[in-house]
Formats: C-alpha cells, structure tokens, sequence
C-alpha cells in the first residue's frame, strides 16, 4: 500500500487572518514600488504594508505579513480581497523565501508555511 508523503517541513507559523490553503510563488516587497513585480496568485510577502498597496495586494492569493502593527490594516484587506493571511511569520526570512514556491495553510487562528513543490 502506499503511503502519503510526509509534509514538508514548517519554515514559518503566525496568526491566520481569514482562511484556506494556498501554493504558489513568494514575491518579497519592501515598499509599494516592489509591488509592481507581483503576479497575479503569487504569494505576498512583507514587512508591513501601507494604505497604498490596495490595488496591487489585489494580485496576491495570500498575504504573509510580519508587523503586527498592521494587523487591523491587514485584516480589512483579507476580508475584503477574500485571501488567507498570516501575520508574524516572515522574520528575517521574507527576502530569502522570495520566488521560492510555498504552501500556506490558515486553519482556525494559526498560520503555516511550508516549503513546496513546483507544479510540474
């Protein structure tokens, strides 16, 4: 009989804001100006994000954020855009991960992300 692969590994946990379970491409941006290389359904991630980054998070088909003090901001955003979040998971990390493939799972209040595969 076969087995199911073991998961990957946990590379990032936070809070989950919204919920689902999303894979696809990070792209790591430190201002509204680094936005402008988000692809639709890439996964966001970032330090913080202003009032100014509405239109272009609209791409995004999760939000990793590591402010909390954006928490409120970030959490409008999710509900109104319908995306997962997490808050406090990207640390130091956020630059590295860019353009690495991700799942993110966001299931009751916490947040994980794993490293994944590239479809093939």
């Amino acid at each position: 009989m076969l087995q199911d692969p073991k998961p990957a590994p946990i590379i990032g946990r936070g809070r989950a804001l919204g919920e689902g379970t999303v894979c696809g491409v990070a792209r790591f941006a430190r201002s509204a100006a680094d936005l402008a290389k988000l692809q639709p359904g890439e996964i966001l991630l970032a330090e913080d994000i202003g009032p100014d980054w509405e239109n272009r998070i609209a791409l995004a088909a999760c939000i990793i954020v590591n402010s909390s003090d954006a928490t409120g901001r970030v959490d409008l955003l999710a509900r109104k855009l319908g995306v997962p979040v997490v808050v406090g998971a990207v640390d130091d990390a956020g630059p590295s991960w860019s353009g690495a493939w991700l799942e993110v799972s966001c299931i009751d209040g916490v947040g994980v992300v794993r490293e994944s595969l590239a479809p093939s």
